[in-house]
């Protein structure tokens, strides 16, 4: 920008700048937007776009892109460099710090105050000092999508023989009626997170945590746990031929562990801990029903505030005429 394009603010305005820079957030929003334009237009910026998003009680901060008076819109990383260091004119506020805090305030303007709680929010800022801003804000969702799946028996489950039999024949010698298994996941990683061994009683029990006595899940059973690969045809992993090499000890809750995976594989969920994941419960009966209770995790997002702001701006000036050379007489 050439020299003396933009002459010096008068102090007097400038020190309504300042106030409006440093200000509260009890100051109203379009009128934070107006003190501030000339400000914003002697620190060379047109307008300037903030985008900023959060979840799970923290939020991730602004990303600001600014166009400059000559029109320019900086990229993210040219914008950094703009605003490093860079003061506020009239004022000791940083411009980033002012810019945030317009965000900020704009957020709580649009009742959007808390929105990196829980599953999380986000949205923009837009900013004109030509008299023209508008806010974006939106929730994310968290919505559970169930698949439910049952087998009459074990012997009917679509899990290796070399697993099932062997660990049936245990759970039997030791008089184990029920076993449980929980498991959830997200953003790739996934875990079991619970797997209880209950002796027989009485079958009417609804919650055997509370009325069912354990049993040590780390007793071992010699099963043949075979290899798994992806086959492309069924799009799912599929049991590699069983060899003695296969068979090794295991404890009970490893061959739980990998009944629950077989299950959930066969019921088409395999990658569940993916992305927005996913969870469930097995419960296996053993002289009974076996059943799988799935949930899908999915994500979606709600618009909360759609805002236009109109105020007196400070329109960037056109550019000053250069002097012609002196023509004589």
């Amino acid at each position: 920008m050439k020299k003396g394009v933009i002459s010096t603010l008068s102090d007097a305005l400038m020190s309504k700048v300042a106030e409006a820079a440093q200000a509260s957030h009890d100051v109203e929003l379009n009128s934070r937007f107006e003190l501030l334009a000339p400000g914003f237009r002697e620190a060379g910026v047109l307008g300037f776009s903030a985008e900023f998003s959060g979840s799970g009680d923290s939020g991730n901060g602004c990303d600001i892109t600014i166009t400059t008076l000559d029109g320019t819109a900086l990229g993210y990383q040219e914008t950094q460099e703009f605003l490093k260091d860079k003061l506020m004119p009239g004022s000791e506020a940083l411009l980033v710090d002012v810019i945030e805090l317009l965000v900020d305030q704009a957020i709580d303007a649009n009742g959007m105050d808390g929105y990196e709680n829980d599953s999380g929010g986000r949205g923009t800022l837009n900013y004109s000092i030509e008299g023209t801003a508008s806010f974006e804000g939106f929730y994310n969702k968290e919505e559970q999508e169930p698949s439910d799946y049952s087998w009459d028996s074990p012997d009917e489950i679509p899990v290796a023989k070399t697993i099932i039999e062997p660990f049936l024949a245990k759970l039997k010698e030791l008089g184990v009626g029920l076993v449980t298994a929980e498991y959830s996941g997200g953003g790739d990683s996934g875990s079991v997170e619970d797997i209880s061994f209950f002796l027989r009683g009485d079958t009417e029990v609804e919650s055997p945590n509370e009325d069912g006595e354990e049993v040590d899940p780390d007793v071992v059973v010699s099963i043949a746990n075979p290899s798994r690969s992806y086959d492309l045809v069924s799009n799912r992993y599929v049991d590699d031929p069983v060899t003695e090499e296969s068979y090794k000890d295991a404890s009970l809750r490893d061959v739980a562990q990998s009944l629950l995976f077989h299950l959930v594989d066969n019921a088409g969920h395999s990658g569940w801990e993916i992305n927005e994941g996913g969870g469930g419960k097995l419960t296996f009966n053993v002289d009974g029903e076996v059943t799988l209770e799935h949930c899908d995790y999915v994500e979606s997002e709600s618009r909360v505030a759609s805002t236009e702001y109109e105020f007196v701006g400070a329109p960037a000036p056109e550019l000053m005429a250069l002097p012609g050379p002196d023509v004589g007489p």
